[in-house]
């Protein structure tokens, strides 16, 4: 349990110091996250005794993760012309007016941001497309609700449908590690997604 809150806790200190970089720069949040991904890792490493050995598995296995990039990248390229195509649409607005009439209501905004995660997870939608997707809708919010809330959520939604989503990566390698059908691990892990993602937003909920 201390390790888990310890866990928690590093996730939420990078947030808040990402956002930090994000003011001091000037730059996007995105932007931020991969400036300091890097130190924060090193860092955090350092602090929990682990740093030659995180160096040493870095060492070893970076060549070959990195040749087995190809497909992300056709993901993100794939995913960039698609977030900025839909950004030209009509029907942006047309999703985008029912989440701003939920503004009055953060809590209920805040779950429903979870559920269409954990249900778009479940048809085969990769997380990273969610996130992307939903970053787009919910910029108009930005100036109503607290930026570090709908970044917790967001975060802590796609996390929870990761962990859940039948055609994810997380449940396809625990499929073939242990030899079990994706959907049973699915059912196993759909109730962490459910508690997880509602923690999120109800931290996200207290500080606002």
């Amino acid at each position: 349990m201390v390790k888990v809150s310890y866990l928690l806790g590093m996730l939420f200190l990078f947030i808040l110091l990402a956002f930090g970089v994000q003011k001091l720069l000037n730059i996007t949040y995105f932007n931020a996250v991969i400036l300091f991904i890097l130190p924060f890792t090193l860092i955090w490493a350092l602090t929990i005794k682990q740093l030659k050995e995180f160096m040493s598995y870095n060492k070893k296995y970076w060549v070959p993760q990195v040749n087995g990039l190809q497909n992300l990248m056709l993901l993100f390229i794939s995913l960039g012309f698609f977030s900025e195509m839909f950004e030209q649409t009509k029907m942006i607005h047309m999703i985008q007016t029912p989440l701003l009439h939920l503004s009055t209501l953060p809590l209920l905004l805040f779950i429903a941001i979870q559920l269409v995660s954990l249900l778009f997870s479940l048809i085969g939608i990769h997380p990273l497309v969610t996130i992307s997707l939903m970053g787009t809708l919910i910029q108009p919010l930005l100036t109503e609700l607290n930026p570090l809330s709908l970044a917790i959520v967001l975060l802590t939604s796609t996390l929870a449908s990761d962990a859940a989503g039948t055609f994810n990566t997380t449940v396809t390698i625990m499929s073939q590690l242990t030899g079990r059908n994706p959907y049973r691990i699915t059912k196993w892990n759909i109730g962490f997604a459910i508690w997880f993602g509602t923690a999120g937003s109800l931290l996200g909920w207290l500080l606002l």
